[in-house]
């Protein structure tokens, strides 16, 4: 039985011209499941392998990999220097969300404050740290 959720999702795929796979519904899915958090691709691997799909881990990063391409999701690297994946929020704009990162534990906390992120930005490009366009990242030590 086709869900709601998985129709979306087809016709999602439909208007960027892909072929609508049962790995591309799943992995959707799985983000969508696993939402907020932002998870690796072994995470939804085994959301999905828990659920009885038969997708492949190849296929799994080769997804993740279109999906981040076309800006559906947004990609971070943990401390141990995984990427992790989440879906893109659309409600708030980029420029606007600023993710905090815990140096330790690798917790991470989003937030949008469109006032502290100009702030931050500036002290980043006036230190050399920000590419064009870039997404901020804030990475806290021990308190």
């Amino acid at each position: 039985m086709t869900t709601p959720d998985a129709f979306c999702h087809a016709e999602r795929l439909r208007a960027q011209g892909w072929k609508v796979t049962t790995a591309r519904l799943g992995v959707l899915q799985a983000l969508e499941a696993l939402a907020p958090c932002s998870v690796s691709a072994e995470d939804v691997h085994r959301h999905l392998v828990r659920r009885g799909s038969r997708a492949s881990i190849g296929s799994v990063y080769r997804i993740l990999h279109e999906f981040h391409e076309r800006d559906w999701l947004e990609r971070e690297w943990s401390p141990q220097r995984t990427a992790l994946y989440r879906m893109r929020s659309d409600d708030t704009p980029e420029t606007d969300r600023i993710t905090l990162v815990c140096a330790h534990s690798g917790q991470r906390l989003e937030l949008s404050d469109r006032a502290l992120c100009e702030q931050l930005i500036a002290v980043a490009r006036r230190g050399g740290l920000m590419a064009r366009g870039a997404p901020l990242s804030v990475r806290l030590g021990g308190f």
